[in-house]
């Protein structure tokens, strides 16, 4: 009992499970955390527009038990109006959202299939806030705290916790029978909470290791009441390995240097190679230095007595450039003939 009881007050010290408002947002961030921030956004704005809208009219909608409140706290703040009653706040997102939707469609309906599961498991949460049972959820890597507390005035019965038992393993925080005493979660667990009470559900994951990285594949949590079941999509996650504060601060320290630094100029530069005393044919080729900073050749030429030749050429191995232009293989005085590379790298 008393492990998990201070694993929970760790992972929940930051947290109220009173914040219920805060704690469905918190399952939607949870749940669609692995899609892009926009996606997740227009998704949102989607699901709120076509339970609530009708073209640009706000619409009752009784049997989803959300209530208005929650819908106005929830509509993403592109489509937000700052002042006024719910209703005129509602109206305004359904006006822009009809707009929005008119110009982006095909971008709405992939929104739509992206992230239904995080907006289903929002709307599940508020649906038992309006019940006065508020569900809070946290996942750190391969921990997953769920906590349950009952603010209304009936009782309500958890009727058993399930999950797949080859991806988690799961304890609750007493049952009936055993109310001060760390159970194993299962079907079997009952507990009734009166109002005031507060139940946890703290479940470690297990992992799967994939080419030397401990990865946790998706799954759920699914606590079952006399009031219908909450369920808690829990995305998939990577474990990359345990970092001190000192190495998360230098690599932070490392990318933010990097960005100040100005981008990468080019520069170029030129080489020249006389022919030796009687040789036909000289190279000029890229100065080590500048070869193993990634420097490559740009072109080049040559030059016989000063006068210049178009029958220039790279040599074989791509570094440098070559020239062999006496057509009858004459032999040449030292420095008749001059070759000469053009070379081109970032610094």
């Amino acid at each position: 009992m008393k492990t998990i009881a201070c694993t929970i007050a760790v992972l929940l010290a930051s947290m109220s499970v009173t914040e219920a408002q805060d704690a469905c947002s918190e399952v939607l961030r949870l749940t669609g955390k692995s899609e892009t921030s926009t996606a997740e956004v227009y998704a949102f704005a989607n699901r709120l527009y076509s339970q609530h809208c009708e073209g640009s009219k706000y619409k009752e909608n009784k049997n989803l038990n959300i209530g208005l409140e929650a819908v106005v706290e929830s509509i993403p703040v592109n489509f937000k109006l700052d002042k006024g009653t719910n209703t005129e706040r509602v109206e305004h997102f359904c006006k822009t959202y009809d707009a929005d939707l008119k110009i982006n469609y095909s971008r709405a309906a992939q929104a739509s299939i992206v992230s239904s599961v995080a907006v289903q498991a929002w709307e599940n949460c508020q649906k038992f806030r309006n019940l006065g049972i508020n569900f809070a959820p946290m996942v750190v890597l391969d921990q997953v705290v769920l906590s349950v507390e009952k603010k209304s005035a009936d009782s309500i019965i958890i009727q058993g916790v399930k999950y797949d038992e080859d991806k988690m393993t799961c304890t609750a925080t007493g049952d009936d029978a055993s109310p001060a005493k760390s159970v194993k979660a299962s079907l079997d667990t009952i507990r009734k909470l009166d109002s005031g009470d507060q139940w946890h559900v703290l479940c470690k994951r297990k992992s799967v290791e994939e080419a030397g990285i401990k990865t946790f594949p998706i799954t759920s949590l699914v606590v079952l009441t006399t009031k219908g079941a909450f369920t808690l999509p829990i995305a998939a996650d990577a474990d990359l390995g345990i970092k001190t504060a000192q190495q998360m601060m230098k690599e932070l320290a490392d990318i933010r240097s990097s960005l100040q630094k100005p981008p990468p100029a080019l520069r170029c530069s030129r080489t020249t190679t006389s022919n030796n005393d009687g040789v036909p044919a000289a190279v000029a080729n890229i100065p080590k230095e500048y070869e193993s900073k990634g420097y490559v050749v740009t072109g080049g030429g040559c030059q016989q007595n000063s006068k210049s030749y178009a029958l220039t050429r790279n040599n074989s191995g791509g570094g440098g450039w070559e020239c062999d232009i006496n057509p009858m293989g004459e032999k040449l005085p030292a420095g008749a003939l001059t070759a000469e590379v053009t070379y081109c790298g970032f610094e």
